[in-house]
């Protein structure tokens, strides 16, 4: 039976060592143990010398210490060809990843896309749903934040028009001297003419 990369096997019942769901073994585990006599001590685990977690005949198998284990995969794993240079899907500088950081992160992507930094991948998926809204010229950053922006002091323009035309019409109503319709329609005219 399989679990993970590993090989699950029925323990017999004279084996001293740990038993999963009370009757399995890892077949590697139980092999070290016919062959050697003794299980694995705490600390220490068996390592496949051919890597294939499969072929548990003994001779391929070592047993290792944690620590040392640990250290001969990171050097293998460094040694797994060039650093490879990569694009930022978002600011598009150029950073470089391990060949397996990289094979890992182009697993886990589903856009196709990597990034130099958590900031600009959550940049570029804000800017991906905001295309979706409002269509695809809002793409770069510095595009809607302009558009934005200018959309904002046109609200403030308008609004303080607004005002000053509400403030005009307050006076012309609560002013004591009768004054012509005119009059307010020409302070009307000069104040949107300086907006």
């Amino acid at each position: 039976m399989r679990n993970g990369e590993y090989e699950l096997v029925v323990a017999p019942a004279e084996y001293p060592g740990k038993k999963y769901r009370g009757k399995y073994v890892y077949e590697h585990q139980l092999v070290w143990w016919q062959n050697t006599g003794t299980t694995v001590p705490d600390g220490y685990l068996i390592h496949h010398l051919n890597h294939r977690k499969r072929d548990n005949r003994f001779a391929n198998l070592e047993l290792q210490s944690r620590a040392s284990h640990g250290s001969l995969h990171g050097a293998q794993q460094s040694q797994k060809g060039p650093p490879v240079m990569v694009t930022c899907g978002w600011c598009k500088s150029g950073f470089q990843l391990t060949a397996r950081v990289y094979d890992i992160r182009m697993r886990q992507t589903r856009s196709g896309h990597l990034f130099c930094c958590k900031s600009h991948q959550v940049r570029w998926q804000q800017a991906q749903r905001r295309a979706k809204r409002l269509g695809p010229d809002t793409m770069t950053d510095h595009n809607w934040k302009a558009k934005a922006l200018k959309e904002r002091e046109r609200a403030q323009r308008l609004k303080a028009t607004l005002d000053a035309a509400r403030a005009v019409l307050a006076d012309f109503d609560e002013s004591p001297e009768p004054r012509s319709t005119q009059h307010a329609l020409d302070t009307l005219r000069t104040i949107l003419a300086e907006r």
